[in-house]
């Protein structure tokens, strides 16, 4: 038996999956991944987050016989950066996406024109999550730490590094950082000028490309057979994308970030949408809409507000309608790029605990909806959603998403569609599949929610608010 091992690297949770060839899930096992937050800090243990894996692929390995992985592929969140010292080890901690120290200096750049020269290289508005800015950060705050960076990979990256003892990096993730000239799909030693920082990059290759072979140690390590072929990967947003099947239709993310997205064949050059990166085959090009506003509001109210469980939560939330509750959620635990000094909260009239949960469900969509209508001014219009993330368990939100958005809302039928997509590109990696087309016709949809009702009274109400929080 044959079978391709999918790790889909997220920044509170590891998932990984074992799939046969025609895409059914075989196993599927998962670990923490949690983030060390304090203040404007958001940063993973890079040895700690290794062990963890290590660990997830010695179960994998467990449950086939020797030699049955043929390959592997690994998806990870983009942004931020894993750094490597100069004989490629890990020496602090990465910075995630989620971090946003740097924003002083993006505001600093975008004031003195900075940010507007590199987005005729990057077609992307510079966020304090990308690695630039954090690496300015560094070379202002901690000249040593920056002088003793050798590498900058990607979350993937680092553990294919570590997999293979291979630097590579792959389009999907390169491209959505804003190191890289997507209109030439190259690095541009201009675009690195404007901001007076080194190309610290490795080599990119396609996300179905082969970046190596499970080393030695590793096989040790894990029981993975030595020489496995590695997939190069891909960016979670994109993996999530191919694994729900959503090549022709948008593609939304409900996790730590709200990604909304979707794949065209042309580059979106007029700045109404947060960036246009390279899909990881490096032809088709990745429209996205995104901030780390999703489910991780549902996190943090269950971790700070009331010790419910997620089915207590559908419960409860579930015994409202769209015209029950008049108070608003605004989903913003974490900046929003766009808008990076607008915070969460609950604004107006609410009854009791219960309808601000249900304020909670909707104000998460109503995010997605404000991303989704960023697309389509852009000219990205699509027909149907593909839902993936923790949020498209639950029927209700699924519900709720797809009254918000009046589209229909597809929920793939694999349970971890980033493992999935991840697995696809290794598959293609070890010419198992001609295509991604080809491989994603294995994909099947478990449920499709149509629109019941309308939002749009309550969502113009949420658009006010947002930009009242805006100004000030």
């Amino acid at each position: 038996m044959q079978y391709l091992l999918g790790l889909d690297i997220g920044q509170t949770k590891i998932k990984t999956a074992l799939f046969t060839v025609d895409g059914e899930e075989y196993a599927a096992f998962s670990g923490d991944a949690s983030c060390m937050r304090h203040g404007d800090f958001a940063e993973k243990d890079m040895i700690g987050l290794w062990k963890t894996v290590s660990s997830l692929l010695r179960t994998a390995a467990s449950q086939t016989a020797p030699g049955e992985i043929t390959a592997i592929g690994v998806s990870g969140h983009g942004n931020g950066l894993y750094p490597l010292d100069k004989e490629g080890r890990p020496f602090i901690n990465a910075v995630l996406s989620t971090d946003s120290r740097a924003q002083s200096i993006v505001d600093e750049w975008n004031r003195d024109g900075k940010g507007k020269a590199a987005f005729r290289y990057t077609v992307q508005h510079i966020w304090a999550g990308q690695p630039l800015p954090i690496l300015e950060w560094f070379k202002r705050n901690s000249p040593e730490t920056y002088r003793n960076i050798g590498t900058v990979l990607f979350c993937k990256d680092y553990i294919n590094y570590m997999l293979t003892g291979n630097c590579t990096t792959d389009y999907s993730d390169v491209s959505a950082a804003g190191v890289f000239d997507n209109v030439n799909k190259r690095y541009d030693r201009e675009l690195f000028g404007i901001f007076a920082l080194e190309n610290r990059f490795p080599a990119v290759i396609k996300s179905v490309e082969k970046t190596g072979r499970v080393s030695i140690p590793v096989a040790a390590e894990t029981g993975i057979a030595e020489d496995t072929v590695v997939a190069g990967g891909c960016f979670d947003a994109v993996s999530s994308a191919l694994g729900s099947g959503a090549l022709g239709g948008y593609s939304i993310t409900a996790g730590t970030w709200s990604i909304n997205a979707a794949f065209t064949d042309s580059c979106v050059t007029n700045g109404k949408i947060l960036q246009c990166n390279l899909s990881g085959d490096g032809e088709r090009w990745f429209a996205v809409e995104s901030s780390p506003t999703s489910a991780v509001n549902l996190e943090w109210y269950v971790n700070n507000i009331r010790s419910l469980t997620y089915k207590e939560c559908d419960e409860i939330a579930g015994k409202y309608d769209s015209d029950d509750v008049r108070g608003i959620y605004m989903p913003y635990i974490n900046s929003m790029p766009r808008y990076p000094r607008v915070k969460s909260g609950f604004f107006g009239d609410f009854k009791n605990e219960n309808e601000k949960l249900r304020a909670l469900f909707e104000g998460i969509a109503f995010g997605h909806r404000f991303h989704l209508e960023n697309l389509r001014e852009a000219g990205i219009v699509r027909s149907a959603v593909r839902l993936s993330g923790g949020l498209a368990t639950s029927a209700l939100w699924c519900q709720i998403l797809a009254d918000v958005l009046q589209l229909p809302v597809e929920v793939p039928a694999v349970k971890n569609p980033g493992c999935l997509g991840a697995a696809l590109c290794a598959g293609i990696a070890a010419s198992l599949y001609p295509s991604l087309e080809e491989a994603v016709l294995r994909i099947q949809t478990s449920a499709v929610y149509n629109p019941r009702c309308s939002y749009d009274r309550k969502y113009k109400l949420f658009k006010k608010k947002l930009e009242e929080l805006n100004a000030g």
